[in-house]
């Protein structure tokens, strides 16, 4: 259906604005302008006080309010469907025959015109009303739970979520004009989050604004909890150590602030009062950041990254996670973009005290404002990505691993259930001066200038995002160096030089650039109304053999709740596994396996009894494994 309609897509266009507003078109950000076409599949916001009036070709006109988020999700001939997700639209639709089709959507609401003029509200807590000037609109909930209601002229309805829409009433609150509505817009606080109408091949990572996920209201505060043990290391002795912890957030429009407040006891129950001096005091703050990323055209985080950070398609930096060794290391790490429509700019660091790890991309669109179909998205950028102090010793001179890079990206389709980019990336390993001393007068044990090339095609098919690529590598070069896990593996015991040092030695020792290998990687997650949250990767190539420790590479994780045959139970696992030649490899948890495995139960509401098993890697490359209880508390 969603590739029928497009075909036979009709005309909107911006007939007026006041204020100012964005469009977001195939994962595009740009300001919006007068006589600018929207597109099925577009999103809208507007910012307190603006108002912008959209023309459909068929007659009829959509204004949208101030401080609103907007979804034109189909526009073709005998199907007009809309999403309001926040704030206000008033719409004047012409009279239809029984044919044609033009609906409504909110969170808590289906609306169904066949002529009329009426108004939809939204509010923060998704409650939707419907407000008839003239003609009847059907209105039910979004779930099902009740009957279509029929609004007639000067009547209206409520929907809560997951609620019976309300019998139609007399509106004893009318519409606001449009002038008014602005004028109480502008004493409002800032706007909320905008969702992206579709993801991109950039945006894999973040939840897509199909979910209807927004910021929170001003002022929320949410915030979950746990009570349980925990293995510490302090002063070079790890114990298990009895753990309170609480994690609000809150937030004020698009600004975020996260907490980590964690009381740890000994075995004598006396608390851990260095953990809570005021030198200590900035370690609480989990997270500062500003809207959300590839939602917002500006967007920050300061603190950890609960998240994995990727740099463009992740073929320098790819999942990064400043908190692999936490709680024993805390990094305040940032995460910077910026998007100018026509350039923009990716970064991040690990940790702002010391700045070792540094990622960054500029891109450009250089065909943006010549109007030309598919390529007026065409995006061209370079990255880079370095450690400059692997070891975290200073004494240790031009031991730097640094990988340059460029990249060009092109968004082909962007439907209502799917859309694809492709794109190619090429970049180069530069290694430090101080791995010469590597090498001897008869020996080459490390080759630097290894160069990696990869062409590959990403997007959305209904909730399954996708990740395909095809490498060409040459021996001495290593895909998404900065992964996931790169804070454990950066430095550890290396039997063959047998002494500490970088993860570039240890995977790139006795290789040349000779000879190239090729082979795929492939990537894929979905997130199903938050009761099964998956992600994998798996990477290989030709010329891997039995015993390569490295390759193949599997990565995934799980995380299930609330299924209807086992609803008391939860399941959190993550599992990363290097040399996954065979099943029996997989199964087996060696030396070259990381995981976390959480299982849960439920044993009152918002109060959840889990048992949490972790086998991980200490400072000096040594495997260790902890398998503690806690109880998940939800607030």
């Amino acid at each position: 259906m969603a590739f029928c309609s497009s075909v036979f897509a009709q005309e909107a266009f911006v007939l007026k604005i006041s204020g100012r507003a964005h469009l977001n078109s195939g994962g595009v950000w740009e300001i919006l302008k007068k006589d600018m076409r929207v597109s099925a599949g577009d999103s809208i916001t507007t910012e307190a006080g603006a108002e912008v009036s959209l023309k459909l070709s068929d007659g009829h006109s959509v204004d949208i309010m101030g401080d609103s988020i907007f979804s034109l999700k189909e526009n073709s001939e005998d199907l007009k469907e809309m999403d309001i997700w926040l704030g206000r639209i008033y719409a004047k639709v012409e009279k239809l025959p029984p044919s044609k089709k033009f609906t409504v959507r909110t969170p808590a609401a289906v609306c169904a015109v066949r002529g009329t003029k009426f108004t939809v509200d939204v509010d923060e807590s998704k409650k939707t009303d419907v407000y008839v000037d003239e003609g009847i609109v059907g209105v039910m909930d979004s779930s099902g739970a009740g009957e279509e209601v029929f609004v007639e002229k000067g009547m209206m309805s409520s929907v809560k979520e997951g609620e019976a829409a309300s019998p139609p009433a007399k509106a004893q609150t009318p519409p606001q004009k449009a002038e008014e509505k602005a004028e109480k817009a502008k004493k409002s606080a800032a706007p909320k989050s905008a969702p992206v109408a579709s993801a991109s091949a950039q945006a894999p990572r973040e939840q897509s604004a199909e979910s209807g996920q927004t910021a929170a209201a001003s002022g929320n505060v949410a915030m979950n909890g746990s009570i349980g043990a925990v293995a510490l290391t302090r002063d070079g002795v790890t114990k298990v150590y009895y753990e309170f912890s609480m994690y609000p957030e809150l937030t004020f429009g698009k600004l975020g602030i996260g907490l980590e407040l964690v009381v740890h006891f000994d075995e004598n129950n006396q608390i851990l009062k260095d953990e809570w001096t005021k030198e200590r005091y900035p370690e609480k703050i989990d997270y500062i950041r500003w809207g959300h990323k590839h939602q917002d055209p500006f967007y920050f985080l300061i603190g950890r990254f609960r998240r994995p950070v990727s740099i463009g398609h992740g073929f320098i930096v790819n999942n990064y996670s400043n908190m692999a060794r936490y709680p024993n290391v805390k990094k305040i790490g940032l995460e910077f973009d910026l998007d100018r429509n026509k350039w923009g700019i990716e970064a991040m660091t690990d940790d702002v005290t010391r700045a070792d790890i540094i990622g960054g991309r500029f891109y450009a669109r250089p065909l943006l404002e010549t109007g030309i179909p598919l390529l007026r998205n065409l995006k061209i950028a370079a990255s880079a990505g370095t450690d400059k102090d692997p070891d975290s010793d200073s004494e240790t001179k031009n031991d730097a691993v640094t990988i340059i890079g460029a990249d060009v990206e092109l968004p082909l389709l962007n439907f209502k259930y799917f859309n694809a980019s492709i794109y190619g990336d090429i970049a180069k390993m530069q290694m430090g001066d101080t791995y010469d001393s590597f090498n001897t007068s008869s020996t080459t044990n490390l080759v630097d200038g290894g160069i990696g090339k990869s062409a590959g095609i990403s997007g959305k098919m209904f909730f399954l995002n996708f990740r395909g690529e095809y490498r060409i590598v040459e021996d001495n070069f290593i895909p998404g160096y900065f992964d996931g896990h790169y804070d454990l593996s950066r430095w550890q015991r290396f039997n063959v030089t047998n002494s500490s040092t970088t993860k570039a030695v240890r995977q790139l020792w006795g290789r040349t650039k000779d000879p190239v290998k090729v082979g795929p990687y492939i990537e894929a997650w979905f997130s199903f109304f938050r009761i099964i949250d998956f992600r994998a990767s798996y990477e290989d190539y030709n010329t891997v053999k039995r015993d390569d420790p490295f390759y193949p590479h599997l990565i995934a994780s799980a995380s299930m709740a609330q299924l209807p045959f086992l609803a008391n139970y939860t399941l959190e696992a993550d599992y990363d596994k290097k040399g996954a030649h065979t099943w029996n490899d997989i199964k087996k948890v060696d030396e070259n396996a990381i995981l976390a495995l959480k299982v849960g139960y439920r044993v009152a509401p918002n109060v959840t009894m889990l048992i949490v098993t972790r086998r991980n890697y200490d400072s000096e490359g040594n495997p260790t494994k902890t398998t503690t209880a806690e109880t998940r508390i939800r607030f």
